[in-house]
């Protein structure tokens, strides 16, 4: 099994060296192992943990080339190289042994502005919303969003295509990405901007053959969503008659092909005038069944969260901006949909707010409605929905909500159905659990509750991510359609072989390991579950990875 083989292999002698061999090569960040950072770093949203041997924070893109010059010693290549952003990924991300390269400290800074032509340049360590408070003045802002986004970074979003409210209109993160500017192995560096290094000639023209006899194989097995799939970006990458753009391959691979440095972002303009429906039902499942017939009316967003959820921002105390007729009735909790309207025209707007109003009140189980205008008060509102994950985190008990099977994505014709299916199946198995996200593109975040230091719930666990794989496949969906899969998703084999894609990453072989098959990877924990939190056992080895390669060699970008 994985964990018996990688108990083995230790990265403490050789990375000892790494401080001094950095500050010879000029290195200004920080570079440091004591035991309350290395914890710090060793966790981040998700249910894993794994400890890093070393953190080290750039100061700027020259340290992130310094570090990989470095690299190259005889005695540190395979040594594992992982990006981190804000620690906000629910599939351990930015988890893993070896080297944690921390770009949130330092490199967090909007490098420069666009207002004509709509861009801006980043580095990957600025924060969300830190980015649209230096844009506000601008008039522009960054569309994708999420629940975390005072605390995710950029990095964080396009190293696994982060998207949220409003992503049906706005895009993901990959439909807002210009380029970039990516550091690989030796502390070469690929530029989205032309000229195109020497170096990087004869491997772009391998991954361009590799996109273009990949495109259709990959296509074929994808299904038709609003939301795009999360992963190395195919389709897009080599278009049909179209020019290589490789840099859309970086957005979406967790990290697996290089440290990027600098991303230039697509802004859009701030709408005049906003509206937020908040519509309560009685049920979570009539707020479903009410997607289909809310999005008739073109919104914005439609956002929902389920009665549990309710009931702890309830005892929270922060439902006090809900009008009363939206409170809990004889303590019973209301499902909500939450729906935004946004535009330039008010008129046009406020037409379209009642249109949908009325309409919604005709529908089953809905009991009462409210419209937000003033911005303070939407803000507050929005709140309410954006608490879902930390109260969800936040839940007492042994078994309490977590993110293993909580990305997926189905028609929203299908999604009622599918969550029937879905909460019937974790009913079955006696399990609570909280449900809010996307109705608007059919992705739910569904947190069942499970005690991971039970042996009889890892079972549980394993069984459930192979039920629920198969069940969204059934309904014509995606297991990992908004953000990524990282542990969740992977069972591991070694590999000696290098589909095109690992040249990103490289010869020296760091952080590289292969996964099989798709099928094999519905098998979300079976080979994982040593990373599982637990006070028995804490796993520290390599855990990063790219995807193997499609039939002729390009499933390399395989995402699903």
């Amino acid at each position: 099994m994985l964990h018996q083989s990688v108990k083995k292999m230790s990265y403490h002698v050789v990375l000892q060296r790494l401080p001094s061999l950095l500050a010879d090569a000029g290195f200004r960040g920080d570079i440091a192992n004591d035991a309350a950072l290395l914890a710090a770093m060793s966790t981040d949203n998700s249910i894993y943990t794994v400890t890093p041997d070393i953190v080290v924070a750039p100061r700027d893109a020259e340290d992130v080339r310094r570090l990989m010059r470095v690299l190259e010693a005889e005695d540190l290549r395979g040594v594992p190289v992982t990006a981190r952003g804000g620690g906000t990924g629910t599939n351990g991300q930015s988890l893993n042994a070896g080297i944690i390269v921390d770009f949130q400290k330092y490199m967090n800074r909007l490098l420069q502005v666009n207002v004509k032509e709509q861009w801006a340049e980043v580095e990957p360590g600025i924060v969300l919303d830190e980015l649209n408070a230096q844009l506000a003045a601008t008039g522009l802002f960054f569309a994708p969003t999420t629940s975390t986004a005072s605390r995710c970074t950029i990095g964080g979003m396009v190293s696994t295509d982060a998207s949220g409210k409003g992503s049906r209109r706005y895009g993901k993160t990959s439909d807002n990405v210009l380029g970039m500017e990516i550091v690989v192995d030796g502390g070469r560096t690929l530029d989205s901007d032309p000229p195109t290094p020497d170096w990087a000639n004869a491997m772009l023209l391998e991954i361009e053959a590799a996109c273009a006899s990949g495109r259709d194989a990959l296509l074929g097995q994808v299904p038709a969503l609003s939301r795009r799939f999360t992963g190395y970006d195919l389709e897009r990458a080599r278009p049909p008659g179209g020019d290589l753009e490789w840099w859309r391959l970086p957005i979406g691979a967790e990290g697996t092909l290089g440290l990027v440095t600098r991303i230039r972002l697509h802004l859009m303009r701030k709408p005049k005038f906003k509206r937020l429906v908040v519509i309560g039902f009685e049920t979570f499942a009539a707020a479903l069944d009410a997607g289909s017939a809310l999005l008739a009316h073109d919104p914005l967003a439609i956002e929902v969260m389920d009665e549990w959820v309710q009931g702890l921002a309830e005892r929270a105390g922060i439902l006090h901006a809900l009008p009363v007729g939206l409170r809990a009735r004889d303590g019973q909790p209301i499902a909500y949909n939450f729906v935004e309207f946004v535009g330039d025209d008010e008129a046009d707007l406020a037409r379209h707010v009642e249109a949908l109003r009325e309409s919604a009140l005709r529908l089953a189980g809905a009991i009462a409605s409210h419209v937000a205008v003033d911005d303070i008060e939407m803000a507050a509102l929005w709140q309410v929905r954006a608490a879902s994950v930390g109260l969800l985190g936040k839940v007492s008990g042994t078994r309490r909500p977590i993110a293993f099977v909580e990305d997926c994505v189905v028609p929203v014709e299908n999604l009622a159905a599918f969550v029937k299916e879905f909460t019937g199946l974790l009913s079955s198995n006696g399990l609570s659990y909280g449900m809010y996200g996307h109705v608007d593109v059919g992705c739910l975040h569904i947190r069942p509750a499970l005690d991971i230091d039970s042996d009889e719930d890892r079972t549980i666990m394993k069984a459930i991510s192979d039920r629920v794989f198969d069940l969204t496949r059934r309904h014509g969906g995606i297991f990992w359609g908004s953000t990524a899969r990282a542990c969740a998703a992977l069972t591991l084999r070694s590999s000696s072989a290098r589909p095109p894609m690992t040249r990103f990453v490289a010869s020296s072989g760091h952080s590289i390991q292969r996964i099989v098959s798709i099928r094999e990877s519905s098998s979300v924990i079976r080979d994982l579950s040593w990373a599982l939190r637990q006070p028995r056992f804490v796993a520290s080895t390599p855990m990063k990875m790219t995807l193997s390669a499609l039939p002729s060699g390009v499933t390399a970008m395989l995402s699903v």
